[in-house]
């Protein structure tokens, strides 16, 4: 399959259906007046979903930075948002634009310094470049760092974990991660494995973009069972 717009190539035959689907999400169709959505939505694609676990009234922070991985954004929080969750972009400047590696720009809702662990149920570090950016990000660094001591749900995919070195918070906790950065978080005290998904208390990790339905899932899963006991 070749897919063209404007003369461009846009699809090529042997792109990942996940690369497809980001580039669809950037384009409008001749049939739809709508944005393509994620590939949750594609019937047929053998993705799961949350099997109606509601999520209503759980706020939840996605961090972002410039340089993120689209599809490890984007993902996410359409699945967080159909679930019944209300996700909060959180940046280091509110309402600033922050693009992606492909192309996605989104706006900040909240500025990191005015971001408090208490008010979220769970923090969401996604991947590509960005968590290079948000580990030097002091007010960032310091809300992983109060949501992991608060017992609160954080969940790390790709080179999101990188964050978590800056936190100061992997020590003894196992977790998964991009290849490249487990010689990091070992040498930071946390036990590397190399699962598609690895939960380990209030931690939730994942490697890769291949993984972030079954990531996201386990995050709905996890704050769904925290509102329930605590409800």
């Amino acid at each position: 399959m070749r897919l063209t717009c404007q003369g461009k190539c846009l699809v090529s035959p042997g792109m990942p259906v996940h690369r497809i689907v980001g580039m669809l999400a950037q384009v409008r169709t001749q049939f739809t007046s709508e944005a393509i959505r994620h590939p949750s939505m594609i019937v047929g694609s053998g993705l799961h979903y949350h099997c109606g676990m509601t999520l209503s009234g759980a706020r939840i922070a996605l961090l972002i930075e410039e340089m993120f991985e689209d599809g490890l954004v984007l993902t996410p929080r359409q699945l967080l948002m159909d679930a019944g969750a209300q996700v909060v972009y959180v940046a280091p400047l509110v309402g600033r634009g922050y693009r992606g590696l492909s192309g996605t720009i989104v706006t900040a809702d909240m500025a990191a310094g005015a971001a408090r662990a208490e008010a979220f149920d769970a923090v969401v570090i996604p991947g590509g470049y960005a968590p290079d950016r948000i580990r030097l990000r002091h007010a960032m660094v310091d809300l992983v760092r109060d949501t992991m001591a608060a017992g609160k749900l954080v969940a790390a995919i790709d080179h999101g974990p990188s964050v978590l070195i800056n936190a100061n918070a992997l020590r003894d906790r196992t977790l998964t991660c991009w290849p490249s950065i487990a010689v990091d978080v070992k040498n930071a005290g946390g036990r590397y494995m190399d699962r598609q998904v690895h939960e380990d208390g209030n931690l939730i990790t994942s490697r890769k973009i291949d993984d972030v339905v079954p990531f996201t899932e386990a995050l709905i899963r996890q704050v769904a069972a925290r509102r329930a006991a605590m409800a």
